[in-house]
């Protein structure tokens, strides 16, 4: 029996590491990833595709953000590779470029091979701390359920978050807590000092890179938040500060509101809602 066994995880093992050899990739040598660029600067991308024994690579696409339009940058045989792009008003901020290399078989590999910070260096005078109040006001909602509500947004300067600013009429509540996350999920504070309510402030300031997404959040205990639906219709900048709205997803999915489960890296969007949280940026 002993050896039945040894003899299938043998073979697992063995099937996993075939698996992962005979996979197509690619990768980018340059620019650095998380690098910042200028808009309206030309940027060459230069990188690399593998094929695997038997199955050369066909041709290589990357797509800058938008994973629905891929450019082909490389054909066949084309193992080095590099693409030039001049990043434009839209851009700026986060960018994602994903790659797309595509073997003789058709067997293909997606990958999220680079991340740039597009940056506007005419950037307006502000006097900080700041947060993010754009104008209106919003309604008084309570879902009878814990929930996690937020923001995606990034800075045009250097600087850090040094907490949580929630909507000045929201009702305290024993349980709530403030979180800032990157953008792909990474928790890199939470809190629940509350003395200067309804700003909560973390331990210590938390470093941010200018032009990089992140996300503010803060748990509902009791389902009890302030909302404006229908809110984000498009990119909303109040320097140092812009409400991240995603050009390259439709809407609603673009909108920079975020909602999700209580304590969780909130990810869904409905309606282009505004909930009514900031970061305090000093």
């Amino acid at each position: 029996m002993r050896r039945l066994v040894a003899l299938v995880l043998g073979l697992l093992l063995l099937t996993a590491g075939t698996a992962w050899a005979d996979s197509p990739r690619v990768w980018v040598d340059l620019p650095a990833d998380n690098a910042q660029v200028p808009v309206g600067q030309a940027v060459t991308i230069r990188g690399h595709s593998a094929g695997v024994p038997g199955d050369g690579v066909k041709f290589t696409e990357l797509a800058l953000h938008d994973q629905n339009h891929f450019i082909v940058i490389a054909g066949a045989g084309q193992t080095d590779w590099e693409y030039t792009f001049t990043p434009s008003e839209p851009q700026i901020g986060p960018l994602t470029v994903f790659a797309r290399v595509v073997l003789d078989s058709r067997q293909s590999t997606t990958t999220e091979v680079l991340h740039l910070r597009i940056a506007d260096l005419q950037r307006p005078s502000a006097a900080c701390p700041c947060v993010f109040e754009p104008p209106g006001t919003g309604r008084l909602y309570n879902e009878r359920a814990s929930l996690e509500l937020g923001l995606r947004f990034f800075v045009d300067r250097p600087g850090s978050v040094t907490g949580v600013q929630l909507a000045a009429g929201l009702p305290w509540a024993e349980g709530i807590t403030a979180h800032l996350w990157t953008l792909n999920g990474t928790l890199l504070a939470s809190t629940t000092e509350h003395a200067n309510y309804p700003r909560l402030d973390f331990a210590s300031p938390v470093p941010v890179d200018p032009f990089a997404g992140y996300v503010v959040s803060y748990t509902s205990p009791n389902g009890v938040y302030y909302a404006t639906p229908g809110y984000f219709t498009q990119r909303i900048s109040i320097p140092p500060i812009t409400a991240h709205y995603d050009n390259y997803e439709p809407f609603p999915h673009s909108a920079p509101g975020l909602f999700g489960q209580a304590g969780a890296y909130p990810r869904s969007t409905y309606n282009g809602g505004n909930y009514w949280v900031s970061p305090v940026f000093a």
